[in-house]
């Protein structure tokens, strides 16, 4: 299932001597589980109980814990880790896999990111399979997911109908990698296969299941269930059809929910929950970005809750800058335990890394930041301003890329501050040439 990233040609021309020679044809294994690592290159040295790279391979297996949350250690694929594994395997403080094999920081990060790339990652489709068509028009807001509710003959039955949901979260959606579908119009309506954003989220109008303790849906089924509505955790704004004319199939349009001077929860409850990701293709909220969606959209929310329908004009789930202009989303971020294997192969003087499997996924709160610096959790706002820091520019939290700037996303997540979806309302009307009365005031 899974291929294998390989470097060729570390070993020096003259290779050290070690006391302790092994056949060519040996091959030493080592699996523990070793989530925390400290970094230590030091001078080549004779190590009695190390393999001789020169005439030895030898593999072990090296466990990662991928946790950016607050006060967490993000132990991933590194060097330092390669370094731990190796002074347990040749039980010796002082072994030192960097200079036995020539290895470095930037060879071993590309072993890691072959690695990943390598990894046969679940194609979306594979969800439901039911075909494009379906995800394209659940993801609109559509199919016997969305719009049936169960009868008193239990007929329709959410649980039964989306049991492949059940099915994934079980398998690939814990324990493996999905891909975002960006096949499918919601996440591609410009063609452009990825967000300028590096956000999405879902909002939902309706409550279909009764008795899991989310929404106003309660038996008897089919009436206790009809028209129901969702826990309530934003205030809807507008829909500019402009944004997601390719899932919709309307050119053009604007929907309005409010104004300066009205009540800004017109439209009743609705609930939307989101995710993001950094710039960084290996950040663990990259990798696992399709996962994200799929535990988000499908399991907990439908599944799970029975949260379904779209906001009328716009997706029920897409990249950020393409859906309706909302206050704000809850918002979950991953977790994620894997084990790859390094093995070195003296006859072909070639070391290889392969992500063997991803061993767990955990899917938790979002951990983010306030405008004031201040902890906020379960806020996509909060969240994407902890990863970008407000702007393009790495930051502590991400080194190694940043999300857009946060700007950008307010324009999708105005703010939950009193007054800010009518302001919102407002300024999008007068982009159109519309003046709206009362809107100075």
């Amino acid at each position: 299932r899974h291929k294998t990233a390989e470097r060729k040609r570390l070993l020096p021309s003259t290779a050290s001597s070690y006391i302790c020679q092994q056949n060519a044809t040996t091959t030493m294994k080592f699996s523990v589980i070793f989530f925390v690592a400290t970094a230590s290159v030091l001078v080549n040295t004779v190590h009695a109980a190390c393999p001789d790279a020169a005439t030895t391979s030898y593999e072990f297996n090296v466990d990662t814990d991928r946790d950016p949350r607050r006060g967490r250690t993000d132990t991933k694929c590194s060097l330092s880790l390669l370094q731990a594994k190796y002074k347990n395997l040749c039980s010796d403080d002082t072994a030192d896999i960097a200079a036995d094999l020539t290895l470095n920081e930037t060879a071993v990060e590309e072993l890691c990111k072959g690695a990943y790339d390598a990894y046969n990652a679940m194609p979306f489709s594979d969800i439901s399979k039911n075909g494009e068509q379906f995800d394209n028009e659940y993801y609109a807001g559509g199919t016997n997911w969305n719009y049936e509710v169960e009868d008193q003959n239990g007929n329709n039955n959410l649980k039964s109908d989306a049991y492949r949901v059940k099915k994934v979260y079980d398998s690939d959606g814990q324990r493996g990698m999905i891909k975002l579908p960006v096949e499918i119009n919601s996440f591609n309506p410009d063609g452009k296969n990825t967000s300028d954003l590096n956000a999405a989220y879902c909002c939902w109008v309706q409550d279909r299941q009764a008795n899991d303790n989310n929404g106003n849906c309660k038996t008897p089924y089919p009436y206790g269930c009809t028209d129901k509505d969702p826990a309530d955790n934003a205030n809807l704004c507008y829909v500019d059809h402009d944004r997601s004319h390719g899932v919709q199939h309307v050119d053009s349009g604007i929907t309005v929910f409010g104004g300066p001077g009205q009540n800004e929860n017109l439209e009743g409850s609705i609930h939307c929950h989101g995710f993001a990701w950094t710039n960084d293709d290996y950040h663990v909220a990259n990798i696992y970005k399709g996962n994200d969606l799929f535990y988000v959209s499908m399991y907990d929310h439908m599944y799970q809750r029975g949260y379904v329908r779209n906001v009328p004009g716009s997706p029920m789930c897409a990249f950020a800058e393409n859906m309706a202009v909302v206050t704000r989303a809850d918002c979950t971020e991953i977790r994620a335990e894997e084990q790859f294997k390094f093995s070195w192969n003296a006859t072909a003087e070639q070391a290889t890394m392969e992500l063997v499997k991803v061993k767990k996924l955990h899917f938790n709160a979002c951990q983010g930041v306030d405008a004031d610096g201040n902890n906020r959790d379960n806020d996509l706002e909060a969240y994407y301003r902890k990863l970008s820091n407000g702007k393009l520019t790495p930051t502590p939290d991400d080194p190694d890329g940043a999300t857009p700037d946060l700007n950008e996303l307010r324009m999708s997540l105005v703010g939950k501050e009193e007054g800010n979806c009518n302001k919102a309302i407002a300024g999008f009307l007068e982009s159109k040439g519309i003046k709206v009365p009362g809107a100075d005031k």
